[in-house]
C-alpha cells in the first residue's frame, strides 16, 4: 500500500520532447494504473488478514480437537477390563457427556473444513491476483519500455541537434543583421548621393539664374547706355520703337522671345540698308552683304556681336544716327548723356515686373573702343 501511495503521490516524470505521445494522456494512463495497483494491494492485504484469521481459528480448532482426542483416549482406557468397573459405575453420568462431545467435535470438524476451504480459496484468489498483477506490471513495462527508449532517443537527438540549431539560428540572425546593415548603408549612400545631386542641381540652377540675371543686368545696362535722349533728327530716326515701348511698358514686356527675334531681324535689315546708304553717301563702293546669323542667346538678340564685356563703354554713350555716320567719322562723338537720360530703377532691376522688354534698332555708326582703348566710330558689320 505504501509503495502504491508513494508511486501515485510522486507521479511519473518524463522529459518534454518535440515528438511522441501526448503528455496528458500518458499521465492519465499512469495515474489509472497506479490506482488499480493501489486497489489490488489493498485487496491483497485484506486477503492476507483473512488468511491469518483463518489460520488462527484452524489452530484453535486443532487445539480443541487435540483436547477431544485426549477425552476419547480416557474413554478408551476406561473401556479396559480394569476400568470396566469404574466405567460401569460412571456410565450413567457419562452418557449425556459423550453425545455432547461428539456433536461439538462434529461441528468443529465441519467448521474447520469450511475454514480450510475458505483459506484455500482465499489463497488461490491471492495467487491469481498476484499473477494478474505481475502480468499487468509486465505488460505495462513492455509497453512503456519502447516508449521510454523512444523518448530517450528523441531527447538525445534533440540535445544533439540543439547546438546545430542554435548555430544556424545565430548564423541566420547575423546574416539578417548584415543584410539589414548593408541595406541601411546602401540606402544612406543613395540618399546622400541624391542629396548631393539635388544640391548640385540647385547650385547649377542658382548659377544659371545668376548668369541669366547678370546677362539681363548687362543687357539692361547696355540698353540704358544706348537709350539716352537725342536732340537731332538722326537720334529720333535711330529709335523708332523706343517711344512706344516707353509709353507702353506693359505691352513691351508682354512681348516674348519671338517679338525680340523679329525685332532683331528688322534691326539687322535696317542696319544693312543704313550701311549701304552710308557707303553711297561717303562715295565708297559697297562691299558684299554678309548673311545675318541667328542669335544664340538673349544678349545677341538685343546686342550685336561687336559688344562684349571687354568692349562695354564705361559711360553712357549717345546713339549715332545712320545719316550722321560721315560726321561721326570726321569729328568727335557727341557729349555723353546726363544722368537724367538713364531709365528708372525699375527698368534696371531684372527681376522687377515693371521692367520693359524693349527692342532697339542699333545705329550703324556705333562708337566702341579698340584694343588700345581708343574710341572708334564706323559702320557695324553684321555677324557672320
Amino acid at each position: 500500500m505504501a509503495h502504491g501511495e508513494g508511486t501515485h503521490g510522486s507521479g511519473p516524470k518524463f522529459d518534454v520532447v518535440l515528438r511522441g505521445y501526448d503528455r496528458r494522456q500518458v499521465d492519465d494512463h499512469l495515474t489509472s494504473l497506479d490506482g488499480r495497483l493501489a486497489a489490488t494491494s489493498g485487496q491483497c492485504n485484506e486477503l492476507r488478514l483473512q488468511r491469518d484469521a483463518a489460520a488462527s481459528r484452524v489452530r484453535e480448532l486443532e487445539q480443541r480437537l487435540n483436547g477431544a482426542a485426549g477425552v476419547n483416549a480416557v474413554t478408551s482406557t476406561a473401556a479396559s477390563p480394569e476400568g470396566q468397573a469404574a466405567a460401569a459405575s460412571e456410565a450413567t453420568a457419562l452418557d449425556g457427556f459423550g453425545a455432547k462431545v461428539e456433536a461439538i467435535l462434529r461441528l468443529a470438524t465441519e467448521e474447520a473444513a469450511a475454514i480450510r476451504k475458505a483459506a484455500e480459496e482465499s489463497g488461490r484468489k491471492h495467487s491469481q491476483a498476484e499473477v494478474t498483477l505481475r502480468s499487468s506490471f509486465e505488460s505495462i513495462a513492455e509497453r512503456l519500455g519502447p516508449l521510454a527508449e523512444r523518448l530517450t532517443v528523441q531527447s538525445s537527438a534533440a540535445q544533439e541537434a540543439l547546438p546545430a540549431v542554435t548555430d544556424q539560428a545565430s548564423s541566420l540572425e547575423s546574416s539578417a543583421q548584415q543584410q539589414a546593415r548593408i541595406l541601411t548603408e546602401a540606402a544612406a549612400a543613395n540618399a546622400a548621393r541624391m542629396r548631393a545631386d539635388a544640391r548640385a542641381r540647385v547650385e547649377v540652377s542658382a548659377q544659371q539664374v545668376a548668369d541669366v540675371r547678370e546677362e539681363l543686368a548687362l543687357v539692361r545696362q547696355i540698353l540704358s547706355n544706348l537709350g539716352g535722349p537725342d536732340t537731332g533728327p538722326a537720334g529720333a530716326a535711330a529709335q523708332p520703337g523706343s517711344s512706344g515701348a516707353a509709353a507702353h511698358p506693359g505691352w513691351a514686356s508682354s512681348q516674348g522671345p519671338a517679338s525680340s527675334r523679329q525685332g532683331s531681324g528688322q534691326q539687322t535689315a535696317a542696319a544693312q540698308s543704313g550701311s549701304a546708304g552710308a557707303t553711297q553717301a561717303s562715295g565708297q563702293p559697297p562691299g558684299p552683304v554678309q548673311p545675318p546669323r541667328a542669335p544664340q542667346n538673349l544678349s545677341e538678340q538685343i546686342v550685336p556681336s561687336s559688344w562684349n564685356k571687354a568692349s562695354q563703354p564705361t559711360a553712357p554713350q549717345r546713339a549715332v544716327a545712320p545719316g550722321a555716320a560721315g560726321r561721326a567719322a570726321d569729328g568727335p562723338t557727341s557729349a555723353p548723356a546726363t544722368s537724367a537720360s538713364r531709365p528708372p530703377a525699375s527698368a534696371q532691376n531684372p527681376m522687377s515686373a515693371e521692367a520693359p522688354t524693349e527692342t532697339i534698332a542699333l545705329p550703324l555708326g556705333e562708337t566702341s573702343r579698340d584694343g588700345a582703348g581708343q574710341r572708334t566710330t564706323g559702320p557695324s558689320q553684321p555677324p557672320t
